[in-house]
């Protein structure tokens, strides 16, 4: 049977790929510094969405046939957790980058207001996306998982106010805190304190000037795309379901009544427009975003230095191993292996000794006695 996408196998390659430049990016130094925690977490999650979404092309490239159910259970919980992660953490990032050009420093400056800024971080990237992936889920789940050609596991929601509510909203309102609170901050900030704000950059070993716009662009471009495709999923599933809205929630029973997982038809061909593209969009975005990433801040200087340690690292652990093993398989000292055969069979060492001079005693005097016999001859 042939693969539903006819592009097969472009997006698991894709997605693959963009994995790997991923961890690259992960790796490198400058993801781990403590004030870019949000180009951590968007990173992050971005890479374990692509390797999930590479497998499930693969798994389910000719098939929307219902298996791997303990897979499915995981990969379903970790789609919603990166789903609210992407608008989450350009929160985080745009929070950051005002805090650099308001205190012009990458933390703020007292304790207390540093672990709240921590706290708040941790809190919008790891806390709660579980949050939401977990119990809020679990209230509007209406069944254990779907299967979809090409798209593989997908968690499923009930078609009720409830469900948009507790899971659609945070890719509008978190890119709307960024757009209408953080972003006027910091343009006023530059625009009042421009020549304060950019000396800082430009003498502060921690975050350099370049460093500084290329995490604000990768931040504007997340939200140009998170917060259109959130308005459009939020008002396709609202036209849609229209005729058969229900009350913002139905109820627990009727909720979960049907559990067992679904299985849906590859329907591309009868599917609307708009619901087509946004399949697509939402399989295309976290490749997509992962290659904005690389770009931004993989082709950098230090990044390239970050990569060729990684490889002379590697080349030298080679090396190490390959000294190591031709040590353990090179040929020892002969003295050292009769001592080693000694000590392992000193009995056996010792009756051939014995044999083999009472051998040499009797050729020697045969030898003695047969030089007689010649020279008597003689």
């Amino acid at each position: 049977m042939g693969a539903a996408d006819p592009t097969y196998p472009l997006f698991p390659i894709a997605s693959f790929l963009a994995a790997a430049l991923l961890l690259l990016i992960l790796l490198s130094r400058f993801v781990r510094q403590n004030w870019n925690l949000g180009v951590c977490f968007l990173s992050f999650w971005l890479f374990v969405v692509n390797v999930i979404s590479g497998m499930n092309a693969i798994i389910w490239s000719d098939s929307n046939e219902i298996k791997l159910y303990i897979y499915c259970d995981i990969v379903s919980h970790l789609q919603l957790m990166s789903f609210t992660v992407q608008s989450s953490a350009t929160l985080i990032i745009i929070r950051r980058l005002y805090t650099i050009a308001s205190v012009q420093s990458v933390e703020p400056p007292s304790g207390t207001a540093k672990q709240w800024d921590v706290s708040i971080e941790w809190i919008l990237g790891f806390l709660f996306p579980i949050l939401v992936a977990g119990p809020l889920y679990y209230v509007v789940q209406a069944a254990r998982f779907g299967v979809v050609s090409v798209q593989g596991c997908v968690y499923i929601i009930d078609d009720s106010g409830l469900s948009y509510l507790l899971l659609y909203t945070w890719p509008i309102l978190f890119p709307l805190i960024s757009i209408l609170v953080y972003y006027p901050k910091v343009a006023y900030t530059f625009y009042r304190h421009n020549r304060d704000v950019n000396r800082y950059l430009r003498t502060n070993n921690t975050i350099t000037h370049s460093t500084y716009f290329r995490v604000l662009t990768l931040a504007s471009i997340d939200i140009l795309v998170t917060l259109p495709l959130g308005v459009t999923v939020f008002a396709f599933a609202m036209v849609s379901d229209r005729p058969t809205w229900k009350p913002l929630y139905p109820g627990w029973d009727y909720v979960h009544v049907h559990w067992a997982p679904y299985s849906f038809p590859d329907d591309a061909k009868a599917a609307r427009p708009v619901a087509l593209a946004s399949k697509f969009f939402f399989l295309w975005k976290p490749p997509a975003l992962a290659f904005v990433i690389f770009s931004l801040f993989g082709l950098t200087g230090e990044a390239i230095e970050s990569y060729c340690q990684a490889l002379r690292y590697i080349g030298l652990c080679l090396c190490f191993k390959q000294k190591v093993t031709s040590r353990k398989q090179g040929d020892l000292d002969p003295s050292a292996l009769a001592a080693i055969e000694l000590e392992r069979h000193p009995q056996e060492t010792a009756q051939t000794a014995t044999i083999v001079r009472a051998g040499s005693i009797t050729a020697s005097s045969e030898a003695e006695q047969w030089g007689n016999k010649r020279v008597h001859s003689v």
